[in-house]
């Protein structure tokens, strides 16, 4: 078992947020957790009040706006209902995390806006945000939001092209194309579907973190 004076792993934050959730009882979660690690009820009480859990999201808000120091966003093009659409994606290299994914069917200004000051309000803006510098919108709303804005090099393109090609990779088994039965459907399925990866793949990454201290420990 991991020790007392070790810093709680970020993994078992959520999971025991997961508990509390499932039997709504913080003493009853704090037991459960006694297996991995000892932490009591306030503990957890504490994680849920700097947790964002909003849109499906569990985000450490103290322990992300300390690490991320840049941000690339990129959009690209999928399709849904023989629609194409935009997919907005944030990308922080450093971690390598999606910390952020969004759908519209325009490009434009006001959309790029709303998308980075989504991120302000998750991250805070202590952080330069890069882009290819193919298109205004991404330094205009960077101005408005009073966001650093730079271009990126050649290297930082090659990471934001693999951040994409990832997530491409992850649709092919339905051909980028997201299935939609109603006419007036409002596409909030292929949002979730976004949402539920992003979850999965940042919760993947701190697993893999964790397992790796857990083994070390002797656990």
């Amino acid at each position: 078992m991991l020790s007392i004076r070790n810093r709680t792993p970020y993994i078992l934050k959520i999971y025991a947020i997961y508990l509390y959730y499932s039997a709504r009882s913080l003493r009853l979660a704090s037991k459960c957790l006694e297996p991995l690690i000892k932490r009591s009820h306030v503990a957890i009480w504490k994680w849920l009040q700097y947790m964002d859990i909003n849109n499906n999201l569990v985000i450490d808000r103290r322990r992300e706006k300390r690490r991320i120091r840049c941000i690339m966003i990129d959009e690209t093009m999928i399709t849904v209902k023989d629609e194409v659409y935009w997919l907005w994606v944030a990308y922080e290299p450093c971690t390598k995390k999606y910390l952020l994914m969004n759908i519209s069917k325009d490009k434009t200004v006001f959309i790029c806006y709303n998308f980075i000051k989504r991120l302000k309000k998750l991250y805070g803006s202590k952080y330069t945000i890069y882009t290819d510098g193919a298109s205004y919108y991404y330094n205009q709303a960077c101005k408005w939001l009073r966001i650093k804005h730079l271009v990126y090099d050649s290297n930082g393109k090659n990471i934001m092209e693999r951040a994409i090609q990832y997530i491409k990779d992850r649709t092919e088994c339905f051909d980028d194309y997201f299935q939609c039965n109603k006419d007036d459907c409002d596409k909030k399925h292929v949002k979730n579907w976004f949402k539920v990866f992003t979850v999965y793949f940042n919760v993947k990454i701190d697993l893999s973190k964790f397992i790796r201290v857990f083994n070390y420990d002797g656990g």
